[in-house]
């Protein structure tokens, strides 16, 4: 074969090129239509988180109980605040069960002692702090999302949307422990993102979070199981087994020091409330469709 008629094989044998300006425009206006909708993404997750901060402001001061359950969260802050015990046997009188484990109630409660604060004023506290827990999360999810290897703008369009979930409507500025129990599980996940050397901090950032909410075991269980699939199953046995340590011990601390009321108002007194049932939780997810849809395919077409 001559030189000639093997540079024409190897020419036949290359595959056509079918990029040209049309392909390039094309690619072009995907790209733009993307970042168009990240950015109304973006701009609706802060006109959402500007109305929830603005409800929330309104609402920290106000005289009544903002959710049904605040009550006894408010009850068990001011027992603190008056130097009272904090858990008791609800089945005698007063008959009044503290719902929660103690991190809420005790920080709330000191400060109102602190600083000598009235019953209003200590429940102005603690709604401010579970608000000011609530903006941090927005600020740690962006972080999270950034060390995970999302764009800012990415990182940005996730966390402007968290504020704006109705889950967050009244619970993400009232006296409950729901949101800075979040906020502590996603300053764990940072620092599990952060560096290998943090395990350990981080399952006791965990456990922390366990003690403001005992429902707070979806990040405890996901940071076991992406340590173990990642390869890394010293780090996932070490923080399976510090958090468990730090949750046994205190737990067993707060059960003597209560004289056995800590699990009798924290796990015994919710296992048969009808609030706790499947059918509820359900009833609960269904607002998210119904109000939250602009954002849902807001979202699904930014994907």
């Amino acid at each position: 074969m001559t030189p000639a008629t093997d540079r024409a094989a190897t020419v036949e044998r290359q595959p056509a090129n079918r990029s040209g300006p049309g392909a390039a425009s094309r690619s072009r206006a995907v790209w733009l239509l993307g970042r168009l909708a990240a950015w109304c993404v973006v701009l609706t997750g802060l006109v959402l988180s500007a109305l929830f901060v603005q409800a929330g402001a309104e609402t920290v001061g106000v005289a009544w109980p903002v959710t049904h359950p605040e009550g006894a969260t408010i009850a068990a802050i001011v027992r603190v605040r008056d130097g009272l015990p904090l858990y008791q046997n609800f089945q005698v009188f007063p008959h009044v069960i503290t719902p929660y484990p103690p991190v809420q109630p005790l920080v709330a409660g000191t400060i109102g002692r602190a600083l000598g604060l009235s019953v209003l004023e200590t429940t102005a506290v603690a709604r401010s702090l579970t608000l000011a827990t609530s903006l941090a999360c927005v600020g740690l999810i962006w972080l999270a999302a950034r060390r995970a290897g999302a764009s800012k703008l990415a990182g940005l369009a996730g966390a402007g949307l968290f504020l704006g979930l109705p889950f967050l409507d009244e619970w993400g500025f009232s006296a409950r422990p729901d949101l800075p129990a979040v906020g502590l599980s996603l300053g764990a996940l940072l620092l599990l993102l952060t560096s290998p050397r943090l395990v350990g901090v981080a399952a006791g950032v965990a456990a922390l979070a366990f003690f403001t909410k005992q429902t707070a075991v979806a990040l405890p269980a996901a940071a076991v199981i992406w340590l173990a699939l990642t390869g890394r199953w010293r780090s996932a046995l070490r923080f399976g087994a510090i958090w468990a340590v730090l949750v046994g011990v205190v737990v067993g601390v707060l059960e003597v020091a209560s004289g056995g009321a800590y699990l009798l108002n924290t796990v015994y007194a919710h296992l048969n409330t009808p609030k706790n049932g499947f059918d509820f939780a359900l009833r609960d997810v269904q607002p998210l469709f119904a109000d939250a849809w602009p954002t849902l395919l807001l979202s699904l077409f930014a994907i």
